[in-house]
């Protein structure tokens, strides 16, 4: 009888050590569940940047389509058509240089 009273003393709690495994076990999955959710908030927000930029490239296209179909019914020479050198200003010059000569 106290051969057994010494062994069950010296054995190991094992109510305890699956308290203790369970705990650990425990905060290992919030551990998890909280990185995952991290990496879940990360996906969302680079779709949500990939949107925003599709939304802002889809916005430029239609805002050049606005532009040439403005510039095809407008009644006026755009800029961009314009020659270079002024148009009238830049023949008067060569002229007068010609005169000089």
């Amino acid at each position: 009888m106290t051969r057994r009273l010494k062994a069950d003393k010296g054995a190991a709690n094992t109510e305890l050590m699956t308290a203790q495994t369970d705990r650990i076990v425990g905060d290992a999955d919030v551990a998890l569940k909280s990185a995952q959710t991290k990496k879940t908030e990360a996906e969302v927000a680079a779709v949500e940047a990939g949107v925003e930029k599709t939304r802002a490239e889809v916005g430029k296209v239609n805002a050049d389509a606005k532009k040439a179909e403005h510039d095809a019914h407008a009644p006026f020479p755009s800029a961009a058509a314009a020659k270079p050198g002024g148009g009238s200003s830049g023949s008067s010059g060569s002229s007068s240089s010609a005169k000089k000569k």
